[in-house]
């Protein structure tokens, strides 16, 4: 292999991956034009579209799942502080009864 390699900085995680001389511009487009060329009339065909839409449908429930998950995640937590400040009124009122 006469690539010759750098290091870069993953965008998301930080790290680091073994990257090409090539600039991110060139390698987008190679990528779009390999795409393009031997690669678009193999993967958009109507059962991977259909397929990837019923995935996306998923996604789009888990995520709204999530949401209602948190919203009562975050209501527990608010009741759970009223019930922890109710308990250090009671905790205090003894406290001066004796």
């Amino acid at each position: 292999m006469g690539l010759r390699y750098n290091r870069i900085e993953a965008i998301y995680e930080g790290e680091t991956m073994p990257h090409s001389h090539y600039s991110g511009e060139e390698i987008d487009r190679r990528g779009d034009e390999l795409y393009e060329r031997s690669l678009r009339t193999q993967v958009e065909i109507e059962d991977n579209i259909g397929k990837i839409m019923q995935q996306l449908a998923q996604v789009e429930q888990i995520r709204a799942q999530m949401q209602r998950d948190q919203a009562e995640i975050e209501a527990l937590g608010a009741r759970t502080d009223v019930r922890l400040a109710q308990m250090q009124i009671q905790l205090s009122q003894l406290r001066q009864a004796r």
